[in-house]
């Protein structure tokens, strides 16, 4: 029925969040393994990649920030966030699942309704983000989203939004593309890419945020992924 739309997610606000254990420890794994591979990588013991997240910006935007507080305008170049990615596939392969212990990721609501629903009108289902791809695969695994997913752009791909999503979409052929996420630099990776775009007000985005931000007249947004509206776009396009 729709086989020939394809529906991205952004993951982090959109479809997971992160859910604290009673033992409260504040470093995800993710933290722990980019802060580990970072200080490797440039000799440090200072580098904090936690300090420097923000919500929109990718892992290779968040690593640059944190490297640039102990050395001063430094950049990361392509070749080295290749290997710095190479030094987190590494570390991360070794890691015990069962160790994890304290911070876990939850589905935020109507995320499974709307997953099980594309599916059964023969939607592809795909993932743009900025996290590194076995960061992403990680949290959507832990929370039984991942078999839903066939197809993604991750934190390996670019460092701007704009460059994952336009890398992935150069694997996609005759299809009508939608993305679907929770911060204006989402949006703006859409509009740039000449894809559609539905904002999720899940973690606080406003649909006047949107509005000053894309050049559209027109703005989709919904609260959250319960609201009917998002089916109705998706199945039958933006005009309804």
């Amino acid at each position: 029925m729709a086989s020939n739309r394809l529906i991205l997610f952004d993951i982090d606000g959109t479809l997971v969040t992160k859910h604290k254990s009673a033992k409260g420890d504040k470093y995800t794994i993710k933290e722990k393994i980019i802060n580990k591979a970072l200080n490797e990588f440039y000799q440090s013991k200072d580098i904090d990649f936690t300090k420097s997240i923000s919500d929109g910006l990718t892992d290779w935007i968040i690593s640059e920030r944190a490297v640039r507080k102990i050395f001063n305008q430094k950049t990361i170049s392509k070749s080295d966030w290749a290997n710095i990615c190479q030094l987190v596939s590494k570390d991360f392969s070794k890691f015990n699942e069962r160790a994890i212990g304290t911070i876990y990721y939850k589905v935020l609501p109507g995320v499974l309704d709307l997953l099980q629903y594309l599916c059964s009108i023969g939607a592809e289902i795909g993932i743009m983000t900025g996290n590194i791809k076995c960061f992403a695969k990680y949290k959507l695994n832990e929370t039984g989203l991942l078999p839903f997913f066939t197809i993604g752009g991750y934190g390996e791909n670019g460092k701007y939004r704009v460059e994952i999503l336009q890398h992935l979409l150069t694997k996609i052929k005759n299809k009508t593309v939608y993305l679907v996420g929770d911060t204006v630099n989402d949006g703006l990776a859409a509009e740039e890419s000449g894809i559609y775009f539905i904002g999720v007000g899940t973690t606080g985005l406003k649909k006047k945020q949107l509005s000053d931000s894309l050049k559209s007249d027109e703005v989709y947004w919904v609260r959250n992924l319960t609201s009917d509206s998002i089916y109705k776009w998706i199945l039958k396009g933006y005009e309804t």
